[in-house]
């Protein structure tokens, strides 16, 4: 019919913009798909591209809000993150995955609901808008995941969940061998799913976050470099630019030559702008401007000039970046910032400021 030919079409345009950042046609677009679509399932694809775009321009709580009620929508709701329910959701998922082998995974069914489908796309989501938020919400997320994924069928976003589960499994369970574990076997998903497009997203998760744990950082260092690029090619805008700011950090511990390292995040800010992605850029300016310390820079750069004119209040410097994360509640750019500090603080044998910074960091 034309109701069904016109609503492809306008998925189809709202995809083509975002990736190419023309976000003022963007939302015209997807206020008119909102305003037109028949029922709630109709709108869906366009809610996706909508939190997209609020998170892509570091809207990151009002993504988080719809996300919520999408996912409320879809019959998903989660009960208050307490630590003694973490810790017994990570290890009863780790119990119903011990025996789990890899082909085990190689033969598991295919997610085929289409309202599943987006149930497990709008949670993989959710699990990113709460590691800049609220993390302690994640490990949750994950175990829902694996579960869903157990009993209905994998998607490609049910690799995602695995991953997330491995990396709470390191930093709650304290499990470097779990975390690696699962990071590594969901890089089988592209082959279990027949969907190459996911690999690099997966490549660049697995080493901006677990590898290194067990491998070389140079060699992550360098997966991540080819893996920025592959996304840009499959049109993972976001993903690649999370693998080109994992790139910018791994460089400093890789041992590579900091003006390489300052090259590469002016780069990174360069790309970052030009696609419109202002929440990367956020984390990005401050660890380029711990690069800029380290060499003792004399130069007038200033890696906080990408936000003029982009944001609601003024960031000239890292200063106005933090109260603005904080007052925004951007915990992952607050955590990013602190960090940064502490590694000067004590690169530089500031080691009373260091402490108070890794005080801060903790909390």
């Amino acid at each position: 019919s034309n109701y069904e030919f016109t609503l492809i079409l306008h998925q189809e345009a709202s995809d083509v913009l975002f990736i190419t950042g023309d976000f003022g046609n963007l939302k015209n677009v997807i206020d008119e798909q909102l305003s037109r679509a028949n029922c709630f399932d109709d709108k869906l694809q366009v809610y996706y591209c909508l939190v997209l775009l609020l998170h892509a321009t570091s809207n990151v709580k009002q993504a988080m809000e719809i996300t919520r009620f999408i996912l409320r929508e879809l019959g998903v709701t989660f009960p208050e993150a307490t630590p003694d329910l973490i810790y017994r959701e990570l290890l009863s998922t780790k119990a119903l995955l011990a025996n789990t082998s890899q082909q085990d995974l190689l033969k598991t069914p295919r997610l085929t609901d289409k309202r599943m489908l987006w149930t497990m796309r709008f949670m993989h989501k959710f699990m990113k808008y709460l590691f800049s938020t609220s993390v302690s919400v994640l490990p949750l997320v994950a175990c829902r995941m694996i579960r869903m994924s157990s009993e209905n069928g994998c998607s490609c976003d049910s690799a995602m969940g695995f991953h997330a589960y491995g990396w709470a499994a390191h930093n709650i369970l304290q499990d470097v061998e779990e975390a690696y574990k699962w990071g590594k076997l969901s890089l089988l998903f592209p082959e279990i799913l027949n969907s190459p497009a996911l690999l690099p997203k997966l490549t660049c998760y697995f080493h901006s976050f677990t590898s290194f744990f067990k491998e070389p950082i140079q060699a992550s260092c360098d997966a991540l470099c080819k893996t920025h690029q592959d996304l840009l090619m499959v049109g993972d805008v976001q993903e690649a630019f999370i693998a080109s700011f994992n790139h910018c950090r791994q460089m400093l511990f890789a041992g590579i030559d900091l003006d390489a390292v300052d090259k590469h995040c002016a780069l990174t800010t360069l790309e970052m702008t030009k696609f419109a992605q202002v929440h990367g850029n956020l984390s990005n300016s401050s660890h380029h401007l711990l690069i800029l310390k380290l060499i003792g820079s004399n130069s007038t750069k200033n890696p906080f000039e990408a936000f003029k004119g982009v944001l609601t209040e003024e960031i000239r410097n890292e200063d106005d970046l933090l109260r603005h994360a904080l007052s925004t509640g951007k915990a992952g750019v607050v955590q990013a910032i602190r960090f940064n500090r502490l590694f000067l603080a004590y690169w530089f044998k500031r080691y009373e400021e260091a402490a108070e910074m890794a005080a801060l960091y903790k909390t």
